[in-house]
């Protein structure tokens, strides 16, 4: 959601500026790129933390 106002932030600022906006947008854009980038790390700690090595399939079983 943070990434859909960060752009619209940045496309309506073409046609309308008042000032400090470009720099509000920009701050919302860095806030939404932390949030994905915080959000990807929770997302990849949670699934290896429940993930069960044994599950693996070495390669030569793979394509038997």
């Amino acid at each position: 959601m943070s990434q859909y106002i960060a752009i619209t932030m940045l496309i309506v600022e073409k046609g309308f500026a008042p000032p400090g906006f470009h720099v509000a947008a920009t701050a919302v854009l860095w806030a939404a790129l932390v949030l994905t980038v915080f959000s990807a790390v929770d997302y990849f700690y949670r699934f290896f933390r429940k993930a069960d090595y044994r599950a693996i399939v070495p390669g030569e079983d793979r394509w038997s």
